[in-house]
């Protein structure tokens, strides 16, 4: 990859690209190129929600340093409360911003009687949170406020993964990444210039030589055309087409120079309504995310159901309220949903990325 600055006062883009073409580097210049903007990778909340729960998470780890080489906190009881009581401070802002997405959502699901996939998971951040808490306040133990907080930590980072991979994964084309940048529009008999396809408008004279796209909807005028309309019907076969016929954007044509009369801009062309219709962007869900919505549902019931059984076995049979409630906690967080939020953004966008390697387009899964 090459990048290349030149000044327009004293060439032109096309004169540039016309060199480099010569030298055997064309470049690839497509409408897309100049509408589409790079897309942000995450937002700043996400951000934001990180940097404190990483600064929280860094911080309580090392007022848990005493725990972590087996220091007894009795012979150092004050030092002890001190430094909970300041894991407990650190922790507060944590569970309310930085996990405050996952409790809305199990809020949420639970308010409309859905079990969603985030259930578990707010009812493990809950009950680590408020268990820590206890044991702090109470003086009976240290708490499990660095596990809460690398909970978090991780969970938003796998979040950002997520967001990060799906963003330069995703399905990057469309019909704009088909289009050229500009069209050369005939304003007299032999004069010829060179517009951007975003200022044709109807009435335009256009030529399209041999292998060029066709920016927009019009009518042959001139010359014997044979139109290659694979992009936008998918029938590999040219068309022939006659002066006086339609023509259609997207077709390449593959035949002799052709001059075309514009009907329609490019905005409202046959190829940009089809793209753009109603039926490829009704609020209907995909068989993918239905599937995943009811294998989730039934997940996170067989979770809370193995939960609930072993905080009731260890509560009512061993009598061991501790153990019942760590073992409930334990279940929850295990079934940390994060691996399968990933599976379906990381398998669909290389799926989509093979396929426009071949030139196969999809444009919804």
């Amino acid at each position: 990859t090459a990048t290349l600055q030149y000044d327009p006062e004293r060439s032109s883009l096309r004169k540039l690209a016309a060199l480099l073409a010569s030298i055997g580097y064309a470049p690839e210049i497509n409408l897309g190129d100049v509408d589409n903007a790079k897309p942000r990778v995450f937002s700043k909340k996400l951000a934001y929600q990180i940097g404190l729960v990483g600064f929280a998470f860094g911080n309580i780890m090392l007022f848990s340093f005493p725990e972590y080489v087996g220091m007894d906190p009795d012979t150092n009881r004050r030092f002890a409360d001190v430094f909970g009581y300041m894991s407990l401070v650190l922790a507060t802002p944590v569970l309310i911003f930085s996990a405050r997405d996952y409790l809305v959502s199990a809020w949420n699901g639970l308010r409309t009687r859905y079990l969603n996939i985030d259930v578990p998971l707010a009812l493990g951040i809950l009950m680590l949170f408020g268990r820590s808490a206890w044991e702090i306040l109470s003086h009976s133990g240290a708490g499990y406020l660095d596990s809460f907080a690398g909970l978090i930590f991780l969970l938003l980072t796998g979040k950002w993964f997520q967001q990060s991979t799906w963003q330069q994964l995703s399905f990057e084309r469309d019909y704009k990444s088909y289009f050229p940048v500009a069209a050369t529009v005939k304003t007299g008999t032999s004069e010829e210039n060179t517009v951007p396809v975003n200022r044709l408008v109807p009435g335009d004279i256009i030529v399209v030589r041999s292998q060029e796209i066709i920016p927009a909807d019009g009518i042959l005028l001139r010359g014997s055309a044979r139109i290659d309309y694979s992009f936008v019907t998918g029938e590999s076969e040219p068309v022939a087409v006659t002066s006086g016929e339609r023509v259609f954007a997207g077709g390449k044509q593959t035949g002799e120079s052709i001059d075309i009369s514009l009907t329609r801009r490019v905005s409202q062309s046959y190829l940009t309504r089809l793209w753009n219709d109603e039926a490829f962007q009704s609020g209907e869900k995909g068989y993918t995310t239905r599937l995943a919505d009811r294998a989730g549902r039934y997940f996170t019931g067989l979770i809370l159901g193995v939960g609930g059984a072993a905080f009731l076995y260890w509560w009512l049979l061993r009598g061991d309220m501790a153990a019942a409630v760590n073992a409930f906690t334990a279940v929850m967080i295990v079934a940390c949903p994060c691996a399968v939020a990933l599976a379906i953004p990381f398998t669909l966008g290389n799926i989509v990325r093979i396929l426009g390697r071949h030139r196969f387009y999809v444009k919804n899964i």
